[in-house]
This record gives structure tokens, C-alpha cells and sequence, in this order.
């Protein structure tokens, strides 16, 4: 199932992709472009205007990521600007991780690796119980009247 924030990510993908030339446009696989077509929010129109930058449009991040990645591997030719616009990508990502880091220190909520992982080899260590002399008699004994 597809959530409804993402179909109206393909509905602003599809409005963007509308927006720019035909020879940008089919740079884009027709298969991806006909997913955000069948996929998207027919409801949903944002109303992007192609005079004000893409950035001030106030567009979903889905919508932003993907708009991204399809210029970095579909549209842009140039070598150098891909090595740039990887560049930025990962030093947003990197950010975005410092900032989630922050926000859920793991060790806080989970505790240690090591204290993770020795909870849960405990959970799984089945310690037989060691049976004394008169509970192995009663038990043969019990176990010889059950077969019969």
C-alpha cells in the first residue's frame, strides 16, 4: 500500500515533471514517469508556479528527495555537477543523522549494545534442571506405566 503522503508526493513529482521541457522530461524512463501518473493523488493539486524556485514552493520532502534523485540520475549529464550534487546529498544525510542522534541517543533508549545483546542471549539460555536421584526413580517409574 502506498500511504497518501506519498501519493501526493507523485502528484507534485508529476506537476514538476509537467513544468519542465520535453527534452528534460524524457531524459526520465517512461516507466517512472507513468508510475507517478498511475500512482499519485488525482485530488491533490499543489499548484506549483514554474517562476518562483523549486526550493520556496514549499514541497513535501518526499516529493524534494525524489525530484533529486531522478535529476542526479536522469537529467543532469554533467559529471562534475553529479560529483557536486552527491557531495551536497550526502553532507544533508550526514547532518540528518547528527540530528537524529541527538534527538534518540540509542544507548539511552536501548541501553548498550553488549547489555542489549547479553538480555537477549540470557532470554535464550535454557538452563536444564538438574533432576536429584529420587525425582529420576519417580520418573522411570511414571514413564513405565505410561507405555502401558
Amino acid at each position: 500500500m502506498i500511504s497518501k503522503n506519498i501519493r501526493k508526493a507523485y502528484s507534485e513529482v508529476d506537476e514538476f515533471l509537467s513544468l519542465i521541457s520535453e527534452t528534460e522530461r524524457n531524459k526520465i524512463p517512461e516507466k517512472i514517469r507513468e508510475i507517478f501518473r498511475i500512482e499519485k493523488d488525482n485530488e491533490y493539486v499543489k499548484g506549483i508556479d514554474p517562476n518562483i524556485e523549486i526550493k520556496e514552493q514549499n514541497l513535501l520532502e518526499e516529493a524534494l528527495a525524489i525530484i533529486a534523485m531522478l535529476n542526479l540520475n536522469y537529467i543532469c549529464e554533467d559529471e562534475e555537477e553529479k560529483a557536486r550534487l552527491r557531495t551536497v546529498y550526502a553532507n544533508n544525510q550526514k547532518k540528518y543523522q547528527d540530528i537524529f542522534k541527538v534527538d534518540f541517543n540509542d544507548k539511552e533508549v536501548f541501553g548498550t549494545k553488549d547489555e542489549y545483546f547479553t538480555q537477549k542471549l540470557e532470554e535464550q539460555i535454557v538452563i536444564p534442571k538438574k533432576e536429584n536421584i529420587f525425582q529420576k526413580v519417580l520418573n522411570r517409574i511414571l514413564k513405565t506405566f505410561r507405555k502401558v
